[in-house]
């Protein structure tokens, strides 16, 4: 990519994304994905979160693909981390990703990237889950 003309290098990564939903998940690809979101170039930031939308909760418990998620978190428009952080706040369980190896640095990214509301949202469902744990 850093040596590619302007067309070659688009057409190559108009390919890579297209293969996002696997690359994530690869021990390599996933640094494949990780370089093409750090061109930061939201149209193509925005393609690869919508390769990965309706499986964050799934990706962000797996070694490789919860460092795609970060990322993505990292360098988006917001209105795409919004719908990442939406959701994040759909999960089916906030506990297993707290003490996910992977999941609860996917968690601290959205607590770093989050905004109102989204960010008090967030803040609210971590409150419960403590309350919960000070209780037992």
């Amino acid at each position: 990519l850093d040596y590619a003309s302007p067309e070659q290098k688009q057409r190559l990564i108009d390919r890579i994304v297209s293969f996002t939903s696997h690359l994530v998940r690869d021990a390599y690809g996933n640094y494949v994905i990780q370089y093409v979101i750090d061109q930061k170039d939201n149209y193509v930031n925005g393609k690869v979160a919508q390769y990965l939308l309706g499986n964050i909760y799934e990706l962000s418990n797996a070694k490789f693909s919860s460092n795609v998620i970060e990322k993505s978190l990292e360098h988006n428009e917001y209105s795409t981390k919004a719908q990442i952080i939406a959701e994040i706040l759909l999960f089916p369980s906030y506990y297993e990703m707290l003490i996910n190896q992977y999941g609860n640095y996917v968690i601290q990214k959205a607590l770093q990237e989050a905004k109102e509301p989204h960010y008090m949202e967030l803040i609210k469902v971590f409150s419960k889950i403590q309350a919960l744990e000070d209780q037992r």
